[in-house]
């Protein structure tokens, strides 16, 4: 199983977001591409802007109410495992996205 949160790294002691499996801890998304952040609040958005910027869309079998609007659209917009969206195509996905989605403190996955 795989916890990913924030971490103050030993090595850098410098915050990252991290995924844990068993004793093995390492940065994920941005944060893996750089020496950390000052503060676990910055590692956190850090995470949030890497997982905007890797959204999935796809079209469902069957329509929910779109989250800006409430027209009926089979429209599914993934910005993590733990959240998707309903947004019609008129609307701009990454504007509506970043108004409803709050970048995850933590997130267990198996």
């Amino acid at each position: 199983m795989r916890y990913l949160k924030p971490r103050q790294l030993e090595k850098s002691k410098k915050w990252h977001f991290t995924s844990r499996n068993g004793d093995k801890v390492w940065a994920v998304g941005y944060c893996s591409d750089h020496e950390g952040h000052d503060t676990r609040d910055e590692a956190v958005e850090c995470y949030g802007r890497y997982l905007l910027d890797h959204m999935k869309a796809w079209d469902a079998a069957s329509a929910e109410r779109c989250v800006e609007c409430g027209e009926w659209t089979p429209h599914i917009v993934e910005v993590s495992m733990a959240e998707c969206y309903h947004i019609c195509e008129t609307h701009d996905v990454r504007a509506v996205v970043e108004k409803h989605f709050k970048p995850p403190q933590e997130i267990w996955s198996s």
